[in-house]
């Protein structure tokens, strides 16, 4: 191996390990090591105000830097040689020699004369013509900037294939705002939709409770005018003379006695022990039952759920949502049982209807007698072949909403009553109803619990 330039080695010496640079105001730190005075100052302290040598971790005093003069001094003289070996490299001159640099040395990788190939320095090592070894080290190069280039063309292409997969995830992205967006937007006008819907059936059940107050006020007030009369009549009686007082006696008692209050409607039909007597164990058929309803296990008791249930299919299953029939039905007499509402958040159907019941039809069809209700609002729903959807409905004025619910079913006589079995309050009559074949008590439920007393 050739033996280091002797310059170099100086250069190395006389330069600062901290900026890389000549010495600059050269000081040594007490481990005796050099550095420019502001390189050193510029260094983090270690315990307390004591420099920490940054080649031997050694703490050193601050107060102790001694300025090395000789060293100031080696440090110019090798400032000087270099700039002349720099001026001789420029000039095409071998500094040493002073001849013309017309080899390379290709073990030190310098030009040299061709009195350096001679020399012990370079005698064993390989040397090639300044052109020879210009096309060689070209030709080195090359095939490093093709590898480069090649590498470049790589990178390039997965920078590409980077930007299609993220513009591609934002195309997305933003046809996912747009569909949730649109979709929130079409949810928007059916809540609208149901909105007005509502806000007209309220309207409707508003006037109807309207015609009917002012229907019950009008014939209350009618029976209030005679009274009015008779009571004015009686008054200026008792301030006639006696004679005349006794004249008309029997005739306006009789007319006093007759003047009794009726009330506008009665209210509880016959008393509930008399519906007690015709009481039926009424259980549900689970094959009838929708998938979304779940039956305890004596069938006395649904619920529903959002969650639709594994259950076998069946032709007596209903598709529709929420539906369930009793096991028990009834082909004649007389028959009552009651329900009690566990759960009521959205909608209830509540009733009876024929065995041949479509399956595969919403809540309100045909075939069917039953109380409904919706956020507040009761409907009685009746089998009606006339109309074009085979049911008609009415609205119902109710007192209070019923947690338990009394059905009094009278097969021959075609009617169906229901009661509010907690305040006795008689709610509704389907009068001259056409049962034909079995009838089964029905449900349809959605966000609600029944229970089968």
């Amino acid at each position: 191996m050739a033996a280091a330039n002797p310059l170099q080695s100086l250069k190395a010496d006389a330069t600062c390990p901290i900026c890389l640079e000549f010495y600059k105001d050269p000081v040594t730190i007490d481990c005796g090591h050099n550095f420019c005075r502001a390189c050193i100052l510029g260094c983090p302290k270690g315990l307390g105000q004591a420099l920490q040598c940054p080649q031997c971790r050694v703490a050193c005093a601050r107060v102790r830097l001694r300025a090395n003069r000789q060293l100031q001094s080696i440090v110019e003289s090798v400032r000087q040689l270099s700039l002349q070996q720099e001026r001789a490299e420029e000039g095409g001159l071998c500094q040493e020699h002073e001849e013309k640099l017309k080899l390379f040395c290709e073990e030190d990788k310098k030009l040299i004369c061709v009195i350096c190939r001679e020399s012990r320095d370079h005698r064993s090592h390989t040397a090639l013509p300044i052109k020879e070894a210009t096309m060689e080290y070209k030709d080195e190069l090359q095939s490093w900037l093709h590898l480069l280039m090649k590498e470049k063309e790589e990178i390039m292409a997965s920078k590409q294939k980077v930007e299609e997969k993220f513009k591609a995830i934002k195309i997305k992205l933003v046809t996912g705002r747009q569909r949730l967006v649109a979709e929130f937007q079409r949810l928007y006008q059916r809540l609208k939709v149901q909105e007005q819907d509502m806000l007209k059936r309220l309207a409707v059940m508003d006037r109807k409770i309207t015609m009917s107050e002012n229907a019950k006020v009008a014939e209350l007030s009618g029976q209030i005018s005679p009274l009015d009369a008779l009571i004015k009549e009686i008054q200026a009686k008792c301030h006639q003379s006696a004679e005349s007082f006794l004249q008309d006696y029997r005739s306006t008692l009789s007319r006093c006695e007759k003047a009794k209050f009726r009330e506008p409607e009665k209210i509880i039909h016959e008393p509930r022990e008399a519906w007690w007597n015709y009481k039926e164990l009424v259980t549900l058929d689970p094959d009838t039952a929708n998938h979304q309803l779940i039956l305890s296990e004596g069938g006395r008791r649904v619920r529903w759920t959002p969650e639709r249930e594994i259950l076998p299919a069946g032709p007596k299953r209903f598709t529709s949502e929420g539906d369930v029939l009793g096991r028990e039905g009834f082909l004649s007499g007389r028959h009552y049982w009651e329900v009690q509402l566990l759960q009521a958040e959205y909608y209830w159907v509540i009733g009876v209807a024929r065995e041949s019941v479509s399956r595969r039809e919403g809540p309100l069809m045909a075939g069917i007698w039953a109380l409904s209700w919706y956020i507040s609002e009761y409907q009685a729903i009746t089998d009606d072949p006339s109309s074009s959807s085979g049911y008609s409905e009415a609205l119902l004025a109710l007192h209070d909403p019923p947690r338990k619910l009394g059905m009094f079913l009278d097969y021959e006589a075609g009617r169906l009553s229901l009661y509010n079995t907690e305040t006795l309050e008689h709610l509704h009559t389907f009068t001259e109803a056409t049962f034909s074949g079995r009838v089964l008590p029905y449900f349809h439920l959605s966000q609600t619990e029944i229970r089968i007393i």
